[in-house]
């Protein structure tokens, strides 16, 4: 979808039987799949029978001749296989994503399971692993796969070469737990999780807290000019010193602020609990503090807060067979040059595509993207 929307002309294959997520839950009230069309925006799709011998030529053809680049998650057939389409097309660049480097398959929430995250996500208090509802390791692998793509585009410029590569969610996984320090932390400290710390940002000031009106709203002070502005603005600097003198501890040193956070909300609680969301706005915007109220999905997608205001990466599409509903483009903007525009999704084509004399590729480009 990100390489789609870029610009470059993707194709998705299909089985005969149609792909396996097309059903997939949220669904409009016609019954199509939400999920799929807003993930398969921009693309076409070919629904391939590759039990079909004749359509294994017609298979390489269509990658010979549209690119010479194949992204893959599940085994190919041997009459199509990596080995054999590698003999056939020098240049071919290959990205087969997996579940465990190993081949063996895994999906985000398998591997969230396995990394340890869900043991200390949630409520302090919290006995049971949450897993993030946000498909993690399936978003980044998915733009790492993007990257690498383009990475080998680049260098089949550079050097004719082509490029077989293989990128598993797990090591994504782990490489982004190594790369914000959580294996090290455990690996020095003894500790077999990180514990759960609710919402409070680990290692710097970041809490919730409720407003008089019902609310509740997230600050975050991760600089000492942040929290100088944030302790200010409340009115809490004398009762913040007195904290800091009796338990040794300065307070314009993040880790202490962390240590010290069950104290802190304290003595900053009463301050929000006195307000209504809309005077804490005043307050906390005119000091340049970093926080924002706690609102639902169609809060978030409707209300003009900073989350929507001034952005245009969202349009109205008619998908085939969806109501036209809110769709994203890429998150990216090219200064000065238009925006990258999206296109709608294909249909979601369920006929084969070797019978008779029927259209092969259900196309989704509307001559808005530049290519």
């Amino acid at each position: 979808m990100t390489l789609a929307l870029l610009g470059a002309e993707v194709i998705k294959v299909q089985p005969k039987r149609g792909a396996p997520d097309q059903g997939r839950w949220p669904l409009s009230e016609e019954g199509a799949s939400l999920f799929w069309h807003e993930l398969n925006k921009a693309k076409q799709t070919v629904t391939w029978d590759f039990s079909d011998t004749a359509s294994h030529e017609a298979f390489v053809d269509l990658l010979a001749h549209n690119g010479r680049i194949l992204i893959s998650s599940l085994p190919l057939p041997d009459p199509v296989s990596i080995v054999r389409l590698k003999e056939r097309i020098p240049d071919l660049i290959v990205l087969e994503l997996q579940g465990h480097p190993d081949g063996s398959p895994a999906v985000d929430y398998t591997v969230q399971a396995m990394t340890g995250w869900p043991e200390a996500t949630g409520p302090s208090q919290g006995a049971e692993p949450i897993n993030n509802p946000v498909p993690t390791w399936d978003i980044a692998t998915g733009y790492l796969a993007a990257v690498s793509v383009l990475a080998a585009v680049d260098r089949r410029r550079r050097t004719g070469a082509g490029a077989h590569i293989r990128l598993a969610l797990t090591d994504v996984a782990l490489s982004t737990m190594c790369g914000l320090g959580l294996a090290a932390e455990v690996a020095l400290t003894g500790a077999t999780t990180r514990a759960r710390f609710g919402n409070n940002v680990y290692g710097t000031f970041g809490q919730d807290f409720q407003t008089r009106d019902g609310h509740r709203v997230m600050v975050v002070a991760v600089t000492r000019r942040q929290w100088t502005a944030f302790v200010n603005a409340i009115g809490v600097a004398a009762d913040l010193a007195k904290l800091s003198e009796t338990t040794g501890l300065k307070l314009d040193d993040e880790g202490h602020r962390f240590r010290l956070r069950e104290e802190i909300r304290l003595i900053c609680a009463p301050w929000f609990l006195d307000r209504d969301v809309d005077g804490i706005a005043a307050v906390l915007d005119r000091a340049g503090i970093l926080w924002s109220r706690y609102r639902s999905i169609a809060e978030a997608l409707s209300d003009p807060s900073r989350f929507t205001h001034g952005t245009d990466i969202v349009e109205t599409i008619d998908h085939p067979g969806v109501p036209p509903v809110p769709t994203a483009g890429l998150p990216l903007r090219l200064v000065d040059e238009p925006r990258l525009a999206t296109a709608p999704s294909p249909e979601a084509v369920r006929a084969s595509a070797h019978d008779g004399d029927k259209n092969m590729i259900a196309s989704a480009d509307d001559g808005r993207r530049p290519k």
